[in-house]
């Protein structure tokens, strides 16, 4: 079986992981057909487009991507090593990323994704590590 070449393999220490729910930052107006961000979602996006813009790629992955995401959050010693059970839900705060990496160009779009794997877990700092890789056929 072949390795899928990594494409992205980053860590970020950050002073504080952004909180996000992703669903209820947006405001759809039914007149005008048109949705709405929030202003801590447009902060929040903005910080992952920050973060995330020096890696894009100069094309899009046309194929297959897998996405790995753990955010670590500073913690007490004894709690480290331990899943993190606290809000936000780690779904939401990997479909924000992975929106603002489509945005990005990393990929065409966001149906690309064939496997993500993402975690948050109590830690020594705060800190976001993102791998993706390109799907690789046998």
């Amino acid at each position: 079986m072949k390795m899928p070449r990594l494409l992205i393999n980053e860590q970020f220490e950050v002073l504080k992981i952004p909180q996000t729910t992703h669903q209820s930052g947006t405001r759809i107006d039914f007149r005008s057909r048109r949705t709405y961000k929030s202003k801590q979602r447009q902060e929040v996006e903005a910080f992952y487009t920050k973060l995330l813009k020096p890696f894009a790629p100069e094309a899009p992955i046309e194929g297959g991507v897998l996405v790995d995401i753990s955010f670590y959050y500073k913690t007490a010693k004894r709690l480290r090593g331990f899943p993190r059970l606290a809000r936000p839900d780690v779904d939401n705060m990997a479909k924000t990323v992975l929106d603002v990496m489509t945005k990005l160009g990393y990929w065409n779009d966001d149906s690309q994704v064939v496997q993500l794997k993402a975690g948050k877990f109590n830690g020594d700092i705060n800190k976001i590590c993102i791998k993706v890789s390109e799907w690789e056929e046998e």
